[in-house]
């Protein structure tokens, strides 16, 4: 086994000049006397403490261009969820979309991919990605038509034959790789044009064509910006929550109370049986909902009765909810499913075993004390031949926990 660095994307730090303002005081009048206090402002500054939460990701093979392209949805402590995509093997990222509107910060993030095979349309896969919020809330947004129209625009931009590409990790003071400008691929696309027709002394309009492509995708009117690796700049790096012309997506579909307090985990997959999606979750109300949920396209929505609106024509149905209450005698931190089988871990030290029935009904089968003080996730692994799940639960520790169904199962 061997790793290989690719890219880093570190968070935004602030100015050392900016932080030396953070000891100016500010004088309030209260009566008749004058009060000093420090700017709370200032000092909010000063803590910088900007970071990501929760990160999912997918890759796509361009069907033109020898590239894969990550894209990359990541969570930020001040409530954003950005959209990126990361070409390789150049290594540049750029900035999708923002995923709007989020009032709490998201604590976990996870994405589906819908085969096209589910539908009657000629349309392709379908992506999804599903948020768990500090409020409680889940949410769901339809990112197909954005990555299409990002995927078309890579096509005829081609950033990756002019723009230089983050060759070393940032290894500290002396690196010059982690230094980052800001360019849009609407400027590299005038770039481009403006020396192709200095060449030939033709009209560059093929600009024009990128645009109308993209806003044909859904992504009208949008730069999308790429961070490329510079040797030469000399400037902070701005936080790509300030970008531009960055172009914001709104959920396709909310659950809204779905846990009193923060959704600290959840997992998504495929239940054969009634062909629906299955998401779980777990939250500091230490209960486990489930739902069971499908995808439907536009053409099937013009014969279904029961219609949620959608951002890309497609509707989520809610098919099945369960819910039960007092799951764990802690907090859930860890969840895990395969549509059959469901397992979840909590502070209380326990590891429970699910069995998951029909019309979204699930029953605790068994569960396991573990040795891990304060687990904080779990994953888990199907050996399919021979019928056994592997359960790590990691906190203060980790553990090993193994599983084997019924016969009859």
């Amino acid at each position: 086994m061997s790793f290989q660095w690719l890219t880093t994307h570190m968070p935004p730090k602030l100015p050392r000049n900016r932080l030396k303002s953070g000891h100016i005081k500010q004088r309030v009048e209260e009566g008749n006397f004058s009060v000093v206090q420090p700017n709370m402002d200032v000092m909010d500054h000063m803590e910088n403490d900007w970071r990501y939460l929760s990160v999912t990701a997918f890759h796509l093979k361009h069907p033109v261009l020898r590239l894969t392209v990550c894209f990359v949805a990541v969570a930020c402590s001040d409530a954003t969820v950005v959209l990126r995509a990361l070409l390789l093997p150049s290594r540049l990222w750029f900035d999708v979309a923002f995923l709007v509107p989020h009032a709490s910060p998201v604590l976990v993030l996870r994405h589906i991919i819908i085969n096209a095979s589910h539908y009657k349309d000629d349309a392709g896969d379908r992506y999804l990605i599903a948020s768990g919020s500090t409020d409680g809330s889940i949410t769901f947004w339809n990112l197909t038509e954005t990555i299409h129209g990002f995927m078309q625009l890579i096509s005829e931009t081609q950033p990756h034959m002019s723009i230089d590409y983050q060759k070393r990790p940032r290894t500290g003071r002396g690196s010059q790789g982690g230094r980052l400008r800001w360019r849009s691929l609407s400027y590299a696309s005038k770039k481009r044009d403006g020396d192709m027709s200095s060449s030939d002394g033709s009209n560059p309009g093929s600009l024009n064509t990128a645009e109308n492509s993209s806003e044909a995708s859904g992504v009208e009117n949008t730069q999308i910006v790429v961070h490329e690796a510079s040797d030469s700049s000399k400037t902070e790096m701005p936080s790509s929550t300030q970008s531009c012309d960055i172009p914001e997506l709104r959920p396709m579909h909310s659950l809204s109370g779905v846990h009193q307090s923060g959704v600290n985990c959840l997992h998504i997959s495929f239940s054969t049986p009634d062909k629906s999606y299955c998401i779980i979750s777990g939250g500091d109300d230490q209960s486990v909902q489930r739902f069971n949920f499908r995808v439907i396209s536009s053409e099937d929505c013009l014969t279904t009765p029961a219609r949620l609106n959608s951002h890309d024509n497609d509707t989520l149905k809610i098919l099945y909810q369960h819910k039960v209450a007092s799951a764990h005698s802690a907090a859930v931190k860890g969840i895990w499913t395969d549509g059959t089988w469901s397992f979840s871990t909590g502070l209380d030290q326990r590891v429970r075993c699910w069995k998951m029935g029909l019309a979204g009904q699930f029953t605790e089968y068994s569960h396991a004390i573990i040795s891990v003080p304060e687990p904080e996730t779990l994953d888990v692994f199907h050996d399919r031949a021979k019928r056994k799940y592997h359960i790590a639960v990691a906190g203060r520790g980790m553990q090993m926990v193994e599983f084997s169904p019924p016969e009859d199962d």
